[in-house]
């Protein structure tokens, strides 16, 4: 019997053909039901800093704490397409299908073309890239440039040419105009060429060639260093984001593989990290059933061979664990900066650990049964996705204060400035009046309302509502949203 063709041997235009099939399921998948919940409080403040001017959006953005590209982008988008939760959530939807492809490529470039679909069925049908193309945020190009700079790298590595050297500049410096972030995901990538110039084989103008493209990068990134730095000042003295948790450096993997994440409340089903820890067990046999763990994650089968094996386990493994590392240790210096957001720009980097480990098992049904449960977490959310509510519900709230808001009799309040902007994106009343919550004034109005949201231990809203005297009616409770209906009182409270 003749032996079935090896994956690199396909037809090319087969190949192309199931790639542009498996994009469109990628695409699918991101655009269903894209503009069915609310915006969130983030992608709200995308809106906010994206809708003005240029030079607007650029002051906007040094109080967003976040560099300007992304909002740049969206000011144009929205411009073209319009503002609704479909309209720009898009723009997230275009670097996110795109990654898909990248990885195909990088995937088959560091192993062979079986790791390249492999990587790239995972980033298609992962919740976790499917939660940040249907957001309003610039994630899913963290994630994007992410992949694509690492692309140009190998690329740069394998065949020395100055444009793939200018063209990873490009890309360096627009990773770090899109999040911070990227200046630990460009450390990793220094000390995987530091790495890599160890050895005989690397040819001494690729590191001087390296640190010349980075220089260029950060030249370009100069007009906007001194904003970075007073950001980075306002962390230090305090920020939104909590300590991390003890577990986090192994929770921000669980989180790559859809085990839990924003959409979710707690981890994934049992079931599923059942199957996921039996794949990790029969993977871990057969890897060590053969050679050497970095031969089985690197060595190329085909003779026109791309990094040694040795060079893709430090990259991809210093691209994975290297951000997380480093936003941990800044945390415990008091730098709160590590979210679980934050860390996506090291997912690509799992997924094609991933990837070139289950594409080395030689039995195609282990293989089949591991790649399953690989994708059992992310399939299995799905529906819920889809279904449950896992984003802010500003307009159901807006739909109760509209329902009993009398303008002759009634104010609002609210918790914080950025919750009137939120509310009043979606309310409909025409010039309702606004009472601060910290003015000395006390308002004339027989009836107030209290819009609140991610209201912690430390607000006071409610307290200095009743001082006023004023008790409360009637409550009612959204996903993160609450409003809260007072009336006068006949005397004040003490």
């Amino acid at each position: 019997m003749p032996e079935a063709p090896r994956p690199e041997t396909l037809r090319p235009g087969r190949t192309a053909l199931a790639l542009v099939a498996l994009l469109g399921v990628a695409t699918l998948l991101r655009v269903h039901e894209i503009g069915r919940q609310d915006f969130w409080i983030d992608e709200l403040a995308s809106l906010a800093v994206s809708r003005d001017g240029l030079e607007a959006l650029v002051s906007r953005s040094k109080i967003d704490v976040h560099p300007p590209l992304y909002f740049a982008l969206l000011h144009f988008w929205g411009r073209l397409f319009g503002e609704s939760e479909a309209a720009l959530r898009m723009l997230s939807v275009v670097p996110s299908v795109a990654t898909v492809a990248l990885l195909f490529r990088l995937g088959t470039t560091l192993r062979d073309m079986r790791a390249g679909w492999i990587a790239a069925l995972l980033s298609a049908t992962s919740l976790l890239a499917i939660d940040y193309a249907q957001e309003a945020r610039s994630y899913a190009w963290l994630m994007f440039f992410s992949v694509l700079s690492t692309h140009l790298l190998v690329r740069w590595r394998l065949r020395g040419l100055a444009r793939d050297a200018l063209l990873y500049a490009a890309c360096t410096a627009a990773l770090l105009y899109t999040h911070y972030f990227s200046f630990l995901f460009v450390f990793a990538q220094a000390l995987y060429v530091f790495v890599a110039q160890s050895s005989k084989d690397v040819p001494r103008r690729f590191l001087l060639g390296w640190c010349g493209a980075v220089a260029v990068a950060l030249l370009a990134f100069a007009p906007w260093l001194g904003t970075f730095l007073s950001q980075f000042a306002s962390v230090r003295t305090g920020f939104w984001i909590e300590p991390p948790h003890a577990l986090a450096w192994l929770w921000a993997p669980l989180s790559f593989l859809s085990w839990w994440g924003p959409w979710s409340e707690s981890l994934a089903p049992a079931s599923f990290g059942i199957a996921v820890a039996f794949a990790a067990v029969l993977g871990t046999l057969a890897i060590v059933s053969r050679t050497s763990i970095g031969a089985r994650l690197g060595a190329p089968d085909r003779a026109d061979a791309a990094l040694p094996a040795v060079e893709v386990t430090w990259l991809l493994g210093l691209w994975l664990t290297v951000p997380i590392a480093c936003a941990l240790l800044l945390s415990g210096f008091g730098v709160e900066v590590f979210s679980y957001r934050n860390t996506t720009v090291s997912a690509a980097a799992l997924w094609l650990l991933a990837a070139i480990w289950l594409s080395r098992i030689a039995s195609s049904k282990l293989r089949a049964v591991l790649l399953a449960a690989l994708l059992a977490p992310s399939l299995g959310q799905l529906p819920g996705y889809y279904r449950e509510p896992h984003k802010d519900q500003w307009r159901a709230a807006a739909a109760f204060v509209e329902a009993g808001y009398h303008p002759d009799r009634d104010v609002l309040a609210f918790d914080a400035p950025f919750i009137r902007f939120a509310f009043g994106h979606y309310a409909a009343l025409e010039d309702p009046v606004i009472v601060s919550l910290q003015g000395d004034t006390l308002p004339a109005a027989e009836r107030l309302w209290l819009v609140r949201a991610y209201a912690g231990p430390d607000s006071r809203s409610r307290e200095l509502v009743a001082a006023w005297g004023y008790q409360r009616r009637s409550h009612f409770a959204a996903r993160n949203v609450e409003v809260e209906l007072f009336e006068r009182e006949s005397q004040p409270a003490d």
